[in-house]
């Protein structure tokens, strides 16, 4: 794969304001530099206009509009925090990424992983260098990346990265958020993948748990849970476990109707249950659902 870089504009100096959150600003080389360069300095400092400011970074240009009618109010220093400052980064970032990450997608719908690997890596370095390398988008990147490295049978350089992923959502976001669990989900699939059931199995409960919690006992996720862990069981030749599972897993989907194919996919999954009790077979399913 070849070495991703990003050239940000050279740093451009204006003068310092008495405010605290707009020196933070400044004083990081900084956000308008790090970001789109002149066009924010200029925008901010009152040089140009919005209407030159604003292609191609409508969002970010009144983002700035709004730090420039509040650097001069001193009463308004405290109200300004970093979550501010975050919270325009992380906009920005979605902003940057959406286009990269729809190729990402239409490539793997195509089931072309491959030409989708630098579109999800590009997406993983712009969201490193605004966010910083400990922020939930930053795990949802390197989880897309592990996904795509999944499916093509690389699983050597997926797991590392499901791992990364799964540490920075419990640091950021806690280990009972729907995040956590299908990180959890997703690393649980891999060792499917590779085999590793034992493994496997500790993983899908927890991520079951998880979603039961948080999303409540009919959620869709919770169905899809349901189904992986009873796949799961299936596979380990448990067929009592598994039976129930798929039959739970069945009754949620038809109460929520949310995709009329996922619903026919938990129908094939329990009569392929039936069948493999039945006979004795042992029928691997390709590809597990996950959410």
């Amino acid at each position: 794969m070849p070495t991703l870089s990003i050239v940000f504009p050279i740093e451009v100096t204006i003068e310092r304001r008495n405010n605290m959150f707009w020196n933070r600003i400044i004083d990081r080389k900084s956000l308008g530099n790090r970001l789109f360069g002149s066009v924010f300095y200029k925008f901010v400092s009152g040089t140009v206009g919005y209407a030159v400011a604003h292609k191609p970074y409508s969002l970010e240009a009144i983002q700035a509009k709004t730090l420039r009618k509040t650097r001069d109010n001193e009463s308004r220093d405290n109200e300004l925090s970093q979550e501010n400052e975050l919270g325009f980064l992380e906009k920005l970032s979605l902003m940057m990424t959406k286009k990269l990450n729809e190729q990402v997608n239409n490539y793997s719908q195509q089931g072309k992983y491959q030409q989708a690997i630098p579109f999800a890596g590009r997406a993983l370095v712009i969201r490193e260098k605004l966010l910083g390398d400990e922020h939930p988008l930053v795990a949802k990147s390197l989880n897309t990346m592990a996904e795509l490295y999944r499916q093509m049978g690389e699983y050597v350089r997926a797991e590392p990265r499901y791992r990364r992923a799964l540490d920075l959502w419990k640091k950021t976001l806690g280990e009972e958020h729907p995040s956590f669990a299908t990180s959890l989900n997703n690393l649980a699939s891999l060792y499917v993948s590779t085999g590793e059931y034992a493994r496997a199995k500790p993983r899908y409960r927890q991520a079951l748990e998880i979603r039961r919690k948080t999303l409540g006992e009919e959620h869709p996720d919770v169905a899809v849970s349901l189904n992986n862990l009873a796949e799961l069981y299936r596979r380990m030749g448990e067929y009592v476990c598994a039976e129930p599972l798929y039959r739970r897993a069945l009754d949620i989907r038809k109460k929520t109707l949310e995709d009329e194919g996922l619903h026919y996919s938990f129908l094939d999954n329990l009569e392929r249950a039936f069948q493999t009790r039945s006979s004795g077979q042992f029928f691997v399913m390709e590809r597990p659902l996950r959410a």
